[in-house]
């Protein structure tokens, strides 16, 4: 009787150990934080001499997508990249090659405080950059997470000057940075800026920014601060001739 009870209770306890391995070898129900999933572009970064972005999908700690890098000078352009690679310890390891499948680049991808993703070439190619922070976008249908209040969105001008100068910004601020055009006339058939592209950043209350040219050059740089809910100033910090040095400009409405 007592080798009847020990044998039973043998049994019991090898069912028991047996059921429970097969409970722990079960995949995991838990989903998987695709964390590097998603559009991804530099535009905005005022530190940069062109354009990057990634189209990436992040499938356990898999990394596939495509990635372009256009210069604003035009002597680079990538067209489209293959992108391959993987994750780990919270940073994703890619490579870049080419339509031919030459390889391209390598480097890591990473997230900052502020979650801007952080790239950084660890190779010496010349047809990406060495370092870039990218912001990225949410479509529609995408939750997104809260944003600054966009305060220096809009257009303003001095238009009406008593020298017959005009001075325009038109502008979007979005996450901290800012983005846009302007255009500076000096009036009386003096300097005549073109249409400048705006790129820079929100600190606090104001607004540092620089303008290039069509092809990509920096031709000044200032800040932007407000003086009323209508009112911004403009103060550069350069030495250009194709801007005002201040400037007083009033918020149009559309």
């Amino acid at each position: 009787m007592l080798h009847k009870s020990l044998f039973l209770k043998t049994l019991f306890l090898l069912s028991f150990l047996s059921f429970s391995n097969v409970i722990a070898q079960r995949p995991s129900t838990q989903p998987v934080r695709n964390t590097f999933t998603g559009n991804y572009s530099s535009e905005g970064d005022i530190n940069q001499k062109g354009i990057l972005t990634f189209e990436l999908t992040n499938t356990g700690k898999k990394i596939e997508g495509v990635a372009t890098y256009k210069t604003f000078d035009g002597q680079i352009s990538t067209g489209v990249l293959s992108v391959n690679g993987y994750t780990a310890l919270g940073k994703a390891f890619i490579r870049f090659r080419d339509q031919r499948g030459n390889i391209v680049a390598d480097g890591v991808l990473s997230f900052n405080s502020n979650q801007m993703m952080i790239f950084k070439q660890t190779t010496r190619s010349s047809r990406v950059p060495k370092t870039s922070v990218l912001k990225k976008s949410f479509g529609d249908n995408s939750p997104q997470p809260p944003t600054a209040p966009k305060k220096f969105s809009g257009k303003y001008s001095t238009t009406g000057d008593a020298n017959g100068s005009n001075f325009t910004i038109e502008m979007t601020e979005n996450l901290g940075k800012i983005s846009g055009t302007a255009n500076y006339n000096a009036g009386y058939g003096q300097n005549n800026s073109g249409v400048l592209s705006v790129l820079g950043n929100v600190e606090g209350t104001r607004a540092y920014v620089k303008f290039l040219d069509q092809r990509g050059n920096m031709v000044a740089e200032g800040s932007l601060f407000f003086n009323s809910s209508n009112e911004i100033s403009f103060t550069q910090n350069s030495n250009s001739v194709l801007l005002p040095m201040t400037a007083k400009l009033n918020k149009r409405q559309y």
